[in-house]
């Protein structure tokens, strides 16, 4: 069962703290400055839409695991790109190794994702309805 995604208001105050918690050190401001490009892209990017065209594709049984927050992943998949990782592999490592990534896709750093977690969704949006696939891309575009 798909849980509602946090507004992008509330992801804009999770990034303020989680910055302010783990990088709030003067010797750990290097990292905010070299990233600024990607932090700033991040904030400004709004996509509750995601959430809604999505939520079609996940099951409405609250049996097993509930699913990762899409807003989340599909964010995260957007960093990836905007931060030139080509492999699903080396970027669940750089999320591991790296927490400010995972901050910046919206996840907690210690919350470890899998290989398999991107996977299932991108299955999931390319099974979506081809009509939603064209509303996702006009929304973002």
């Amino acid at each position: 069962m798909l849980r509602p995604s946090r507004s992008h208001e509330q992801y804009q105050a999770f990034l303020k703290d989680s910055m302010v918690t783990h990088f709030g050190k003067p010797s750990q401001f290097s990292v905010l400055f070299v990233y600024a490009n990607l932090i700033g892209k991040m904030w400004l990017t709004d996509l509750p839409v995601v959430s809604r065209l999505v939520a079609p594709c996940y099951s409405s049984s609250p049996r097993g695991t509930p699913p990762r927050d899409p807003v989340n992943l599909f964010r995260s998949l957007l960093l990836m790109c905007l931060a030139h990782y080509t492999s699903i592999t080396d970027w669940v490592s750089a999320l591991k190794a790296f927490p400010f990534f995972a901050i910046l896709s919206g996840f907690e750093p210690d919350n470890a994702l899998g290989v398999g977690i991107f996977y299932d969704f991108m299955n999931r949006l390319w099974l979506a309805e081809n009509n939603a696939r064209k509303k996702l891309r006009k929304a973002l575009w």
